[in-house]
């Protein structure tokens, strides 16, 4: 018979809080970055929409769209943490690792400017090629944590009417990013493509975890190990203070 564990997030409205202030403020900054992406394309006319975002880090309105990739970053270790706080297994310590991973690779990205030169800031090799490998390490893993989250949730009966867009997200990420390298005429606007699903994906993700909470909480306790060690202490702190009286 296995035994039941209680699920002590339940009973920690605290800690529950707090996990859900960081899905919140992940996914508002997240949706930031997606206005100020749009609001930065519609300040430069110079820039086609087939542009790659680089282009934006370097002229008018960049130090905006910097920032607002800065915060992004911090925004996807938010996201891996509340995570690995929501799922304590292995599969929300990997989501984790790879959004702490995508959050030092985006910033990697934005401090080194676009291999595409721009006239007023010059690039060297070094810094072209460490911002391109940088960038593809933050779609690919972003893209690994999108499809690990989705498959460990995958058979819960509330994912079951969410099922179709979220694999729709995943589907259509994957098809762009094996394009991107594939159309380089069209290349920047892919890459937008894919940030928007990717950033529309964890905005809706974020919602759907906070809204199925304590369906979540039930199908995925705290692991065994953690709850029982926390059970043994209180015990022992309680027989503790029964021999003192």
């Amino acid at each position: 018979m296995t035994p039941h564990y209680p699920d002590t997030s339940l009973q920690n409205p605290r800690a529950s809080a707090f996990t859900a202030r960081l899905y919140r403020i992940s996914a508002f900054i997240a949706a930031y970055f997606l206005l100020t992406l749009a609001f930065v394309q519609l300040q430069r006319p110079d820039q086609p929409l087939a542009q790659p975002i680089s282009h934006y880090l370097a002229g008018p309105y960049s130090s905006w769209l910097r920032m607002a990739a800065y915060l992004l970053g911090f925004s996807f270790a938010l996201f891996g943490i509340a995570v690995r706080r929501t799922f304590r297994s292995p599969a929300g310590t990997l989501v984790m690792l790879l959004m702490l991973v995508s959050t030092l690779s985006i910033i990697i990205t934005t401090r080194f400017h676009a291999p595409w030169p721009h006239p007023e800031h010059p690039v060297s090799l070094f810094d072209a090629r460490l911002h391109f490998s940088s960038a593809v390490i933050t779609f690919i893993c972003a893209f690994m944590s999108m499809i690990v989250l989705t498959a460990l949730i995958w058979r819960l009966e509330a994912f079951r009417r969410r099922r179709f867009i979220f694999a729709t997200l995943n589907v259509t990420v994957f098809i762009t990013l094996v394009l991107d390298p594939l159309l380089l005429s069209l290349q920047g606007g892919l890459e937008k493509l894919v940030t928007l699903q990717m950033l529309t994906w964890q905005i809706l993700m974020i919602r759907y975890l906070l809204l199925e909470k304590r369906t979540i909480d039930t199908a995925f306790p705290v692991s065994a190990p953690a709850t029982a060690a926390a059970a043994r202490d209180s015990l022992a702190q309680r027989t503790f203070a029964r021999l003192r009286r």
